[in-house]
């Protein structure tokens, strides 16, 4: 047993603390406590989906299988009604054997696990992990944290910052920064501007990326969306669509319309990973139009061309829907595409059908048939594969779902054909 005199002090757990450190935890479990944002304990809320997913490949000489798993969840009211999280991560195997030997590779990617904290006092909520920036032709990938503020409903502010997230690629900078306003409800327009920060490690100056966006709920069944970026002050790219919708012939019309005009080398040293990343060797433009329509007895067409310039890329589909062709059940799929650049022209048609043999079980099989041809100044090119497929899916209410598809290919630059099975497990809660 140990004595000690009159007054000497004691070591405990608090003293090994610094001062600071505690003031710092005490501020933040007064600010994180329940009840110092009003709500309570709440019952847990989780949604989200599982898959599982296994493939087999089989041809002259080769083998291989890829296993697959996705799990996505979207917490809230984790036993306080501001408490929530997010997970989504995807795990990938490979294994490929010939008769040169084996190959094993394995990827794991979490593309988002965060937790966040919903309808503080003043309109905040915070979020901290691993999230996402997404903006026009943008996406950030980082492990950091962000806040928004929308105390009204025309208003919301928002700011966000961290580190590049790890098996996400190539990293395009050594870190993100950014902030957005938002002016608008939403549901008849709003006008958005976001800036970008990337920072880079060295002789690269940080990257500014800068963005608006435009959505206009207009009468006659109208909805414009327009969006123009910079990237350092240099016009980066430009769009616009417009939605056309009417009700009472079942049609609905899609003009669009998109420019690239930030121009360099992609495999340059002189610009930042971040700029080489969006350059482009010459700007190009691309529009087009979509068409779908409806008809009576659950009937539908749709369809659609997109041109590409300078490359003069053009392509042309469309596809045709019936839910009960000829029998009550039996549904029929048909799509056409082609497409042309320059002297090449590559066509495909596929043709399927469903059908269910109970509330629980359904069966579906198809074929489709591809083509490229192509003149050059050493002579013409033709290539063709053909693929038939079946599926049979079992699903228990909406829940769960089980799949088997065998599949064949065959390809005019092999004798042997490609034989797959592939398994399906999806779950959803």
């Amino acid at each position: 047993m140990r004595m000690t005199l009159k007054g000497e002090r004691t070591s405990s757990a608090q003293e090994l603390i610094p001062p600071a450190w505690r003031r710092l935890g005490l501020l933040l479990s007064l600010f994180l406590a329940p009840g110092a944002h009003g709500g309570g304990w709440a019952k847990p809320d989780v949604h989200g989906n599982a898959k599982l997913r296994y493939a087999q490949d089989r041809t002259a000489g080769l083998e291989s299988h890829q296993a697959a798993a996705y799990m996505a969840l979207d917490g809230r009211n984790m036993f306080w009604d501001k408490l929530g999280f997010t997970v989504d991560v995807r795990d990938r195997f490979n294994y490929e054997k010939s008769d040169l030997g084996s190959e094993r590779r394995n990827a794991f990617t979490a593309y988002q696990a965060n937790v966040s904290l919903n309808d503080l006092a003043g309109g905040f909520a915070l979020k901290a992990g691993r999230q996402y920036y997404y903006a026009g032709e943008t996406t950030a990938h980082f492990d950091g944290g962000a806040v928004e503020w929308q105390n009204w409903r025309w208003l919301k502010l928002s700011a966000y910052g961290g580190k590049p997230a790890d098996g996400m690629g190539p990293p395009t900078a050594a870190g993100f920064r950014g902030a957005a306003v938002k002016l608008g409800s939403g549901r008849k327009g709003y006008v958005q501007l976001d800036l970008l920060l990337a920072e880079h490690n060295g002789r690269y100056a940080t990257d500014r990326d800068q963005q608006a966006t435009v959505f206009r709920r207009l009468p006659l069944g109208l909805d414009f969306t327009g969006n123009v970026s910079f990237l350092n002050r240099l016009p980066k790219s430009a769009s616009a669509r417009l939605l056309c919708y009417v009700p009472s012939l079942g049609l609905t019309v899609t003009p669009r319309y998109y420019r690239h005009m930030y121009v360099g080398d992609p495999a340059s040293e002189e610009l930042s990973p971040y700029q080489r990343s969006l350059a482009v060797l010459e700007p190009f433009q691309k529009y087009g139009v979509g068409v779908s329509k409806y008809f009576k007895l659950g009937l539908s067409l749709s369809g659609g061309t997109d041109t590409t310039m300078p490359a003069r890329r053009q392509n042309y589909y469309l596809s045709a829907a019936a839910p009960n062709l000829f029998v009550k059940g039996l549904e029929g799929i048909l799509s056409l595409a082609y497409e042309t650049q320059g002297s090449r022209r590559t066509s495909s048609l596929s043709v399927g059908a469903g059908y269910g043999l109970s509330s629980s079980l359904r069966l579906s099989a198809g074929s489709s048939f591809n083509r490229s041809r192509e003149n050059t100044e050493w002579g013409g090119f033709r290539s063709e594969s053909r693929t038939y497929y079946a599926t049979l899916k079992w699903s228990r209410g909406k829940r769960m779902d089980v799949s088997f598809s065998p599949s064949l290919v065959q390809t005019s630059a092999s004798s042997s054909p490609i034989q797959r099975f592939e398994l399906n497990n999806n779950f959803r809660f």
